[in-house]
């Protein structure tokens, strides 16, 4: 095995183009915030300036099991998605329910693929026991450095770096039908000498590995630490994609720690940006008239001239992939987003 390469052709020949399946039904992902506590302060992290983020975030610590259950059964009266992806603001295993959560995720069937996202400092024998009898699909391990040193420097965590690696072992020793993927940032694997290492230490206990690229989200984060050979690359080391209209909400939305319903996953887009509560009635926000008069906005691209976090955004750029880019096909689109509106509200 060797570290994988995210590889656009590849990914693009088993995909039909975004603009020819739209408008969906239903997304094809769904990204629950399972909590906005972290133990870790990464310097290219939103958590290393909490001071930003909305009243609604920082008040709210973990999701809980009851409006997890909730959002998973309002969802699946849509139907079942391709993903679900359990991440969150911060590390998904302060939250004390997520056992529960993952376990209830997979018994409902809810999605083909479901994946948690965690720095594994707090993957213990107890919880890799417990998340391995869910079944879960993927487990995604973001490594934040190759010693203490690093990762104190990176993530202002005093965490000894073999027992992430430890962590991680056991989990793989163990892991059932689980994959494990490692990633971390081309910064940290920045020389020769540090891609062996990484290499070294953790393809032997893992099903994939990816290098992937930090990029400047967050205007209020510094991130003059960057490595300049990152410049004029994406999320998954490719050349950017000059696109203009942002893609991610016409098949993928992001639920937080409380239900509400955000666009994206930028945090920052609470302060002004929100459908609904997917706790509530999920299919309701999916198929109304505000989200799809939102999609119908960002194909006219309005929604830059309405939202400051729009016109500063520059993720949906990073993360763009070439069969979800929809330049090209707005008069269309617009006519379909015209269309469906038009049948909403009769």
């Amino acid at each position: 095995m060797s570290v994988i390469e995210y590889n656009q052709e590849k990914t693009d020949s088993l995909r039909t183009e975004l603009w020819k399946c739209l408008p969906l039904g239903k997304p094809y992902s769904v990204v629950f915030s399972l909590t906005n506590v972290c133990n870790f302060k990464c310097f290219f992290c939103i958590q290393s300036n909490i001071g930003i983020l909305p009243a609604c975030v920082k008040n709210r610590k973990h999701m809980s099991y009851e409006v997890f259950k909730k959002c998973i059964d309002n969802i699946l009266k849509l139907g079942r998605l391709k993903k679900i992806n359990l991440s969150g603001t911060g590390e998904p295993l302060t939250n004390p329910d997520v056992v529960k959560i993952v376990d209830y995720a997979m018994k409902s069937k809810a999605a083909e693929e479901i994946e948690l996202i965690t720095n594994a400092s707090l993957l213990t024998r107890e919880m890799a026991d417990d998340l391995i009898s869910t079944g879960l699909d993927k487990l995604k391990v973001s490594i934040y450095g190759l010693s203490d040193e690093e990762y104190l420097d990176i993530s202002k965590a005093k965490i000894g770096f073999s027992q992430i690696v430890n962590n991680i072992k056991y989990f793989y020793e163990h892991k059932g039908a689980t994959k494990i993927r490692i990633k971390i940032m081309d910064s940290m694997v920045d020389t020769k000498e540090k891609m062996e290492k990484f290499r070294t230490i953790f393809m032997p206990i893992c099903d994939e590995m990816v290098v992937e690229n930090i990029k400047p989200i967050y205007k209020e984060v510094d991130y003059s630490r960057l490595s300049e050979t990152t410049t004029g690359k994406n999320f998954y080391n490719e050349e950017f994609i000059e696109n203009e209209i942002c893609s991610r909400p016409f098949f993928s939305v992001q639920i937080w720690a409380d239900g509400s319903v955000g666009q994206c996953s930028n945090v920052l887009t609470l302060n002004d940006i929100q459908f609904g509560n997917a706790a509530e009635d999920f299919a309701a926000i999916w198929n109304g008239k505000k989200y799809n008069e939102f999609l119908l906005a960002l194909l006219k691209q309005e929604n830059f001239h309405k939202y400051s976090i729009c016109r500063e955004c520059v993720e949906y750029r990073c993360m763009a992939l070439p069969n979800d880019i929809l330049d090209g096909h707005e008069e269309e689109l617009i006519k379909r987003y015209e269309a469906k509106i038009r049948d909403i509200l009769e």
